[in-house]
C-alpha cells in the first residue's frame, strides 16, 4: 500500500496555509521534513516505511504548490513565460522517467546476482532503500541554497 498519493492531495490542499507564515522557512522545514520521511522510509519495519512515505507525499504536495508560485515572485513575467513556468511540471516528469529506468536496473541487478533466492530478497531489499533515498541530495543542496544564498523572503509575501 502506497500513501505517497494521500500525502500529496493532503499537502497540496493545505500548502497555502502553510505559505502564509513564510515562503522561505516553509520552504527550509519541508524541505528538512522531507529528508527525514526519505530516512524514515528505509527502515526496516512495514509500518514505518509507510508513515515514512506519507509524510514524503505530504511534503511533495507543499512544494508543488510552494515552488512555482516563489518562481512566479521571483523571476520577471517575461522570463517565467519563457519556460520557467513549464520547467516545475517537465522536471517532475524527467525524474518520473528515471525512476522508472532506476527500478528497473535495480531490479535487474538483484536478479541477475542472486544465485539463491534468499541472496534476491536481501538484495532487493536493498535496492528500493536506495531508491527511497533519492531525493534527500536534491533536497540538501535546494537546502543549502536557501539557507546560504537565497536569505530573504520573496517581495510579494510582504505585500
Amino acid at each position: 500500500m502506497n500513501l505517497v498519493p494521500t500525502g500529496v492531495a493532503i499537502g497540496a490542499g493545505s500548502a497555502n496555509q502553510f505559505m502564509k507564515i513564510s515562503r522561505r522557512t516553509t520552504f527550509i522545514g519541508f524541505n528538512l521534513l522531507g529528508i527525514a520521511a526519505c530516512c524514515l522510509s528505509i527502515v526496516n519495519s512495514y509500518s514505518t516505511v509507510i508513515i515514512g512515505r506519507f509524510i514524503y507525499g505530504f511534503v511533495a504536495g507543499v512544494m508543488l504548490n510552494i515552488t512555482p508560485k516563489m518562481l512566479l515572485e521571483t523571476l520577471p513575467m517575461d522570463i517565467y513565460n519563457a519556460g520557467y513556468g513549464a520547467s516545475t511540471n517537465l522536471v517532475i516528469e524527467g525524474f518520473k522517467i528515471i525512476d522508472i529506468f532506476v527500478n528497473i536496473q535495480l531490479y535487474k541487478n538483484a536478479a541477475s546476482d542472486s544465485a539463491v533466492i534468499v541472496d534476491h530478497h536481501e538484495h532487493f531489499f536493498t535496492s528500493w532503500r536506495i531508491q527511497f533515498l533519492l531525493p534527500v541530495p536534491f533536497m540538501s543542496l535546494a537546502l543549502f541554497v536557501f539557507i546560504f544564498f537565497s536569505k530573504e523572503e520573496t517581495i510579494e509575501y510582504y505585500v
